[in-house]
Parts: C-alpha cells; structure tokens; sequence
C-alpha cells in the first residue's frame, strides 16, 4: 500500500444506507454494485502507466487512465461519459437521499473519523456512535468513510493527512452545500475528522503559506453551507485551536457564520494528541492542542468565540474523567468517559 494510504471500499447499497466514501482529493467512489476498484492499480497507478509524481489512491488518476471503464461505469447510471458527470450524479444521488430525510423532519448527523482509521476501525467506532445516537429521537446518522493515511510509514505521514483532511473537506462541502437550507446539520467528529468538518464549513487559514494558497483557490469556487442551524462537536479534535477560528466568518453565504453551536470533547491526557505531533506544533497547522487542551486553547476559543461570534454557543467537556485508560484517544474508550452523556445531549439537543 504506498505511502500508508487507506483507500476504502464502498459497501453494496452505500447511498441507500447514507454511507459515503470520499478519496484522498474528496471525490466520491461510486457505489461497489456499480464498480469495484482495483486495489492495485489506485494504490499504485504509477506502476502500471508509467507516470510520475503524487498520483496514489486519486480517483481521476484512476478513471483517466481507463477511460473504458469510466465509459462503463456511466452507461450504467445513464449519464455523461466523464468524470465530473459522475461526481455530479453521485453527489445529487446522496443529496436526495439525505433530502428525503430531512423533510421526514430528521436532524442529520454526520459522522467523520479521524486520521489512521482503517475501514475496520472507522466502521466499529460509527457503530459505536450510532448505538448512543439510536437512543435519541429524530437522527438520521451519515458516516463519512475518507482516507486519512496510516502510520505505515511513520510520524512523517502526518503532513499528508492534514493536507488530505483539507480536500475532503471541501469535498464534504460541495454535498453540504446541496442539502436542504432547511436541514439542521450536526458534524460530530473523531480526532482529525474535525480538520475535515472546519474546512467543510468556512474557509480555515491555519495551512503553510504556499499550500494556503492552493486550499484557498479550491475553496473560493465552492460555496460554504446555507444551513442555518449547524452544530459542530468535535471528540478530541486533532487541530490548533484558536488559529482554527480566526476565520471562523470567512464564508459565502452573506459574510454570516451558520455555526449555532461548537462543543468540543477533550483529554488533557490523550496520547495521540500531546505525542509528537500535539504540543511541539501547537502553533502551527499539524498542531492538535485543542484535543488536549494544551496552552488552555479550550478557554482562548471560548474566549475568542464570546468576542466576535456572540451568537454561537460554546460548550466544553473534560472527556479523560472516568476512563479506564486516562491516555485513551478510541472513540469506544470516550464513549466510557463520565461527561460523554453530557458531550451527545448538547450536541443533539
């Protein structure tokens, strides 16, 4: 598997059953009953075509150089014999489906995993989530499959998985952007995934100069959700704090934030959060200090909120109280935590 990729394979029916599964770039697989990917060849389209630089587990990379089998794949859903054609299908397929649920009246929860989950463990910790979330009332739950990277080939992969975490971001945008302005939205998110979910949201200005600038570019041209009633709640957010919102109004929709309510779930504990990678960097783009609480970033976001984001609510939970592992960073091990009852109600609620 080169560079650690974690490319996921769709389940049969996957938009029927709101499951969706976004690459490296935030492009959508098409569903598995319509085309099955072969492993090798995304993992390693250098090898087989003989071309040359970042091009592994990129779904254009992939159709562009089986044009036959891309022409296969449309034929099947009926549409234009290009690639765009087919995102555009795929998207306005999960958007209707989404749409249906929302005007039974449902609140839609997304789910996002964080970096260095494989399909087995992202699947177990969704599942884990949707038994607390079964137990509410009026919840249609949407999990986010994306392709984080692995620890395969060590710390140094974590850039990649930032930058990564950036474009499914405004992959998970564009389908945001087609859900109904009605719909109440709720992003809950593990560890990376809420990287994913801020750039899904507004336009994050937190990367390295020269790849703000490609970010920045992509962005522009896509429109920031019209939701009105948005809630962001993040498990162990492995991303800056304040830095993360000091763009927080940097959206599309009339220059207003959508956000209503952030609560953010953390660990003063967490060992994937302070090791490495959370309090060397807590100033830069790969820093996690908000998961951990480093430097109080809690209190400055909340802060920073009450200052010049009065209409958001902001709520924090101390999520290493009551864990059987006080330097836990599962998704089942937070679910043990005394205050995570308290983390779902105001994030459902």
């Amino acid at each position: 598997m080169e560079k650690g990729n974690l490319a996921f394979i769709p389940q049969a029916n996957c938009i029927k059953n709101l499951k969706v599964y976004l690459d490296r770039e935030g492009n959508l697989y098409p569903p598995s009953e319509i085309h099955s990917t072969d492993k090798d060849k995304f993992w390693n389209p250098n090898k087989h075509w003989r071309i040359t630089g970042d091009t592994t587990s990129k779904l254009k990379v992939y159709f562009d150089h089986q044009p036959e089998i891309l022409e296969n794949v449309c034929n099947q859903l009926d549409i234009e014999k290009d690639f765009n054609s087919l995102q555009t299908h795929l998207l306005q397929a999960y958007t209707k489906q989404i749409n249906a649920e929302v005007a039974k009246g449902n609140k839609i929860v997304f789910l996002i995993h964080g970096f260095n989950s494989n399909q087995k463990n992202s699947k177990e910790s969704f599942e884990a989530l949707k038994i607390e979330l079964n137990k509410k009332d009026n919840l249609s739950v949407v999990e986010m499959y994306w392709d984080g990277l692995s620890f395969s080939l060590g710390v140094g992969i974590w850039g990649a998985a930032q930058a990564n975490s950036a474009f499914v971001g405004l992959g998970v945008r564009k389908l945001l952007n087609l859900i109904s302005s009605n719909a109440e939205i709720i992003l809950l998110t593990h560890s990376l995934g809420a990287s994913v979910a801020t750039q899904s949201l507004f336009n994050v200005s937190k990367w390295s100069s020269e790849f703000q600038k490609e970010v920045d570019e992509k962005a522009k041209a896509i429109p920031t959700p019209p939701q009105k009633d948005i809630t962001l709640a993040m498990i162990a957010p492995a991303i800056p704090g304040k830095n993360t919102f000091d763009d927080l109004g940097e959206t599309t929709y009339d220059d207003t934030c959508h956000i209503n309510k952030i609560i953010v779930g953390y660990n003063k504990k967490d060992s994937a959060l302070k090791k490495g990678i959370g309090l060397v960097l807590k100033k830069h783009f790969g820093s996690t200090s908000l998961g951990c609480n480093a430097d109080n970033e809690v209190e400055k976001v909340k802060k920073k909120l009450a200052e010049n984001f009065k209409e958001i609510q902001f709520h924090s939970f101390d999520l290493n109280i009551g864990l059987e592992d006080p330097e836990n960073h599962s998704v089942k091990g937070y679910i043990e935590a005394t205050n995570f009852q308290g983390f779902l109600d105001e994030t459902i609620n």
